[in-house]
């Protein structure tokens, strides 16, 4: 669903964020609908749907960096650094128990990571240069779950995700403190902070000089090169009291930000230049908002009236806000949006569906097609330049297929009259990625006993099988390389790493007793 700024650092490397606008992708679709002055009238539904799933980060999971794939050891307080290229493996020493791992994107050492030491409560941070690794410890006072960084790898802070806390039932646990890093080469630092009770998101401004924390309270304005916050913007009282804040969204110019209340359906705008929250006023519930490719305009899903809205920024509160239908049954409730391109892809997997909607999102738009699918749809994934998406449909019901296949994924054009390519899968759907050029996609699938990577062509849609020895428990792209890998689980650690040209796998077992031991530089 989420285009940028997912909560955590789940898929920001083989679909790339981007505001740039491709018109040869713009598609003109048959099915018209008046996209002028006057929407269509709502069709109001039953309210009774239960909520939409963002199911996409599940599948996405991995932490790599330039040609290097890492993996933590919690138990041996080592991390494996694992060269796509050849795939050899070295170990460097973390602190106590490092757990929580994260790439610095945008760091001017291509290859760098941070973990988060849960015994030790410090962070362990890795830069890999033809020397080999330098580390340094950096305390965080505050502890933490979640990693986010600076778009220009400057800074990163840790802090703590109540959602991800199993079995809390400390309700007066606001989880406030948090540790703001500064990364500058051997001038690193660390600095506790406090924010609104129970912090919900972080994101960052486009040019790294400031941090938003949304939380229950509010939204927390951090200044990085100060190491301060510098002010708090309450929430409005017409959401009422602690409300369950979601799907965070900045926006392109940096102006604006943007959150969505889960159990109203609400939409808070936060003008970052004036320091008003406003709630939009739609005509029904949202339940799913993302950017358009421009990052200047906000795509609102009003799943119990069978529409979207479409908003620009900035803000023009005295206009009415324009809605356009959304025709098919069970209503979409969610949508996928592409980095480039003007196509939205329209879905629910509240309630099992068969039907994905292809909606134009130019500046008027005219037209919504529905393409119909073998099989219900679980998640959505739109190629980088928005001219395909797959579609994953998660476990196949019973008598729609052979007893070997157990799911599926979909191919869904955005080009007009191009029907669906469906291809059978004989495991469940654990993880999805793109090859750097969107030619082919790697789904890793399990069964009983049996773990594959199914590398798809996805021109000719032949399917290259490749086993995997073991449960696999992360996947991801080594974009530089053209590969993907798998990391898996086993007791000392072991990864298979996918040419995506060529098809061929090497699997490597036993980081702790084959790889080489490599002393990092401490400072």
């Amino acid at each position: 669903m989420k285009r940028a700024f997912r909560l955590l650092f789940l898929f920001c490397g083989p679909v790339a964020c981007s505001s740039s606008n491709d018109s040869s992708l713009d598609t003109d679709f048959s099915t018209t609908i008046d996209g002028g002055a006057s929407p269509s009238e709502p069709t109001p539904l039953p309210d009774n749907l239960p909520a939409e799933t963002e199911l996409e980060p599940t599948y996405t999971a991995h932490v790599a960096t330039g040609n290097y794939v890492w993996s933590v050891n919690p138990t041996s307080n080592r991390v494996a650094y694992i060269d796509g290229a050849d795939g050899r493996v070295r170990l460097t020493d973390a602190g106590d128990g490092p757990t929580y791992l994260t790439a610095v994107t945008g760091s001017a050492d291509a290859d760098t990571a941070l973990v988060l030491n849960t015994r030790s409560q410090d962070a362990t941070l890795m830069r890999v240069s033809a020397a080999g690794v330098q580390s340094k410890q950096i305390p965080t006072p505050g502890g933490g779950n979640a990693w986010a960084v600076a778009p220009n790898g400057a800074y990163a802070i840790a802090w703590t995700r109540a959602d991800l806390i199993l079995g809390s039932k400390n309700e007066l646990e606001g989880y406030q403190r948090i540790s703001l890093l500064k990364l500058t080469p051997s001038a690193e630092t660390s600095t506790a902070l406090s924010v609104g009770f129970r912090p919900g998101a972080i994101v960052f401004s486009p040019d790294s000089a400031q941090a938003y924390v949304l939380s229950k309270d509010g939204l927390s304005v951090l200044s990085l090169a100060e190491a301060k916050v510098t002010s708090t913007i309450p929430l409005p009282p017409a959401l009422g009291v602690q409300p369950a804040l979601t799907d965070l969204l900045l926006t392109a110019d940096g102006s604006t930000l943007l959150a969505r209340e889960e159990v109203s359906g609400a939409v808070v705008a936060f003008s970052l230049a004036t320091g008003e929250p406003r709630v939009l006023a739609l005509p029904g519930k949202a339940t799913d908002i993302d950017l358009d490719s421009s990052g200047q305009r906000v795509v609102v899903v009003l799943r119990d009236l069978g529409q979207y809205a479409l908003v620009s920024v900035p803000l023009d509160l005295s206009l009415p806000i324009p809605t356009w239908s959304l025709a098919v049954q069970p209503p979409a409730g969610s949508v996928s949006v592409p980095g480039q391109g003007n196509v939205g892809f329209f879905y629910t997997n509240a309630t099992p569906s068969r039907t994905v909607e292809l909606a134009s999102l130019a500046s008027n738009p005219t037209a919504v097609r529905s393409l119909g699918l073998r099989a219900p749809v679980a998640a959505v994934f739109p190629s980088p330049k928005g001219d395909f998406a797959l579609v994953l449909h998660g476990e196949v019901p019973e008598g729609i297929a052979e007893p070997t296949i157990k799911a599926a994924v979909s191919y869904v054009s955005a080009q007009e009259n191009q029907p669906s390519t469906l291809v059978g899968l004989t495991g469940v759907p654990q993880s999805l990625a793109f090859a750097t050029d969107a030619s082919k996609a790697l789904v890793v699938t399990t069964a009983t006993n049996e773990f594959r990577g199914n590398l798809i062509d996805l021109s000719s849609f032949v399917t290259t099988t490749i086993t995997l020895p073991s449960t696999p428990i992360s996947i991801g792209v080594l974009a530089g390389l053209n590969k993907a890998f798998v990391l898996q689980r086993h007791g000392l650690g072991r990864i298979t790493l996918i040419d995506f040209a060529t098809g061929q796998s090497k699997t490597t077992t036993g980081f702790e007793l084959a790889a080489q031991v490599v002393q990092g530089a401490a400072q």
